[in-house]
């Protein structure tokens, strides 16, 4: 609902008949009339202006409409199924929803609970999203650590977060198996990245040698194993950026422009080096 013009919306919903305006060459059904017979989902119902309003209640009571410019009702045979993230009570007693509406659409009230409060669910959607996203045959694994680094987030973004961090896993990721170091979380709370190997530094020299890596280039890559070996050791990225003596903002700023640069990426393929 949120998604549809206001002053389209209820010509989406209702239809029109030809002639009912200026370009209506023919007649239009409206979302429920094409669901005759079937369910309409109405998806973020507490976002829909309070105008339309009264008319969704009179065509849910009634069970038929009238379209724009018609003259005649269509009666209806249709299932609603109504979703919204907004507290309804809350938008009544603010007068951003009508009372009447929300009895009529209450019959029968599920809560789908937060991502955090479904542990059990994280592991199959990372792996879904992972199936979803792929192009090549070869199927995306998802390692043990990296679960339990999944599971360890609280999600505050839910399901649609999760994708976020299972997309950029795999742009970071060479082998198709995700691990905790292709995780790159958005919030502070984040659990910490694996650190890379002490023994992996001279290899990082030598390799940054090879590609002909200028003396900025190698200010930037130390600059990155500061920034993991505190990540590492410390339990949150308030902490870390308190002691490297920079802000929160500046510490994901830096670690977002890193990856951008491809610095994350070397210190990845040097890391499995080691």
């Amino acid at each position: 609902c949120a998604a549809m013009p206001e002053h389209l919306i209820e010509d989406m919903l209702f239809g029109h008949e030809k002639g009912a305006f200026t370009g209506a060459h023919r007649d239009h059904k409206g979302a429920f009339e094409q669901a005759q017979g079937g369910t309409l989902f109405l998806d973020e119902i507490g976002e829909m202006p309070l105008q339309l309003q009264g008319k969704l209640l009179r065509v849910l009571q009634e069970r038929q409409l009238s379209r724009l410019g018609g003259q005649g009702a269509v009666e209806l045979d249709v299932r609603v199924v109504a979703a919204t993230n907004r507290d309804l009570r809350q938008a009544i007693a603010n007068k951003e929803f009508r009372e009447d509406l929300y009895y009529r659409i209450a019959t029968f009230r599920m809560q789908l609970l937060p991502l955090r409060e479904r542990p059990g669910d994280i592991v199959p959607l990372a792996l879904q999203c992972l199936r979803q996203h792929d192009a090549q045959s070869q199927a995306w694994q998802l390692s043990a650590p990296a679960q339990q680094a999944l599971l360890a987030y609280t999600w505050p973004g839910n399901v649609r977060e999760l994708q976020n961090v299972m997309r950029r896993a795999m742009v970071f990721c060479n082998d198709r198996c995700i691990e905790p170091e292709h995780l790159m979380f958005d919030h502070d709370d984040a659990p910490a990245p694996v650190p890379y190997p002490a023994s992996s530094e001279p290899k990082l020299i030598q390799a940054a040698l090879q590609a002909g890596t200028d003396l900025s280039s190698a200010t930037r890559l130390s600059e990155h194993q500061m920034i993991m070996a505190t990540l590492a050791a410390t339990p949150s990225k308030t902490e870390a950026a308190k002691q490297l003596g920079i802000s929160p903002r500046t510490l994901r700023y830096k670690l977002a422009q890193l990856r951008e640069q491809g610095l994350g990426m070397a210190m990845l393929r040097v890391g499995q080096l080691s």
